[in-house]
């Protein structure tokens, strides 16, 4: 078995994958920030707000509605988890 080969596969096999996978990903994002925006706004929690509960900046906050993927995980994860709370409590309501 040739190794050099097998190496020279793998290294270029990413690199064509990038454009697909990047697509991929910016359409979930978008997906994802567009459901973020719709709940936030069902709730009546303007972007401030969220952004406070959230423990970021308007700015950063404003990314996550807009589908920008340089928003680190630790945010988009505590933004879904008060968005999640604030749906059952108005369930609650109900």
């Amino acid at each position: 078995m040739n190794m050099d080969k097998e190496f020279t596969s793998f290294e270029t096999t990413p690199s064509r994958a990038l454009p697909a996978i990047e697509k991929s990903l910016k359409h979930y994002f978008l997906g994802l920030a567009s459901r973020i925006s719709t709940v936030r706004r069902d709730l009546g929690l303007t972007q401030g707000e969220m952004a406070t509960m959230a423990k970021t900046s308007l700015s950063t906050y404003r990314k996550i509605e807009t589908g920008d993927s340089t928003v680190t995980a630790e945010t988009l994860y505590r933004v879904v988890m008060i968005l999640e709370e604030r749906s059952k409590r108005e369930i609650l309501k109900a």
